[in-house]
């Protein structure tokens, strides 16, 4: 992790959240398997031992959370890395940032400025003074550049999504436009970063972009 100027704690390389989706779905089949057999071993259907119980429990739990998430989680995670070694090929000096279009919201948002622009729901942007731009592992340049010269105010707000509700930064664009995007608390994760940590993040993008443009909150 590394600490911004502006004091938000982000990301600083991709982290293998997979693996311990993975680990979770082989523990859990090995629980319920083991369960399974102490429960058949055991005295009686209405006499399952306890240790039986608790790994019935268990593996039911781990297997479905690890079985269902882990291909999901690994999906994520590989395109992180791919994506994440393409900015710091081609942009070593920006600040990477792991996104999210996670809901149709967003995606509308990133194609009224990119109409092309491919829709993973996990994306990297890339900061640095000139601009933000939105990377993709199968493009080797940015699929969207918002240069600070067209931001004219930024801001947090909170969206629903789903049964939840979740927090977004807001940059307003001239002419009316406005991009609306999610980030992630860690490249290779699925969590969104709160609403304190937004604001963080979007102080640090002024100081970046101080020398280039006004943008103010």
């Amino acid at each position: 992790m590394t600490q911004q100027r502006g004091g938000a704690i982000v990301p600083s390389r991709a982290v293998h959240t997979d693996v311990v989706f993975v680990v979770l779905a082989v523990t859990g089949v090995a629980a319920l398997l083991a369960g399974a057999w102490g429960a058949f071993t055991g005295p009686g259907p209405n006499d399952i031992p306890d240790w039986a119980v608790i790994c019935l429990m268990y593996g039911i739990t781990a297997g479905v959370a690890g079985c269902i998430g882990a291909p999901l989680i690994i999906g994520i995670a590989r395109r992180d890395r791919a994506t994440l070694a393409l900015v710091q090929t081609h942009r070593p000096r920006a600040l990477a940032l792991p996104g999210a279009v996670s809901n149709h919201t967003l995606l509308r948002s990133l194609r009224a400025l990119s109409p092309s622009a491919p829709t993973p729901r996990s994306v990297v942007w890339a900061v640095d003074e000139h601009g933000m731009e939105l990377w993709q592992p199968q493009s080797v340049v940015p699929v969207l550049t918002v240069p600070w010269e067209r931001v004219v105010s930024t801001s947090t707000d909170l969206m629903p999504q789903g049964r939840a509700v979740i927090a977004v930064a807001v940059l307003n664009l001239g002419e009316g436009h406005q991009l609306r995007f999610a980030l992630r608390r860690r490249f290779g994760g699925i969590t969104l970063m709160g609403r304190d940590r937004l604001d963080d993040v979007l102080r640090d993008f002024a100081e970046v972009a101080q020398p280039t443009a006004g943008t103010h909150r």
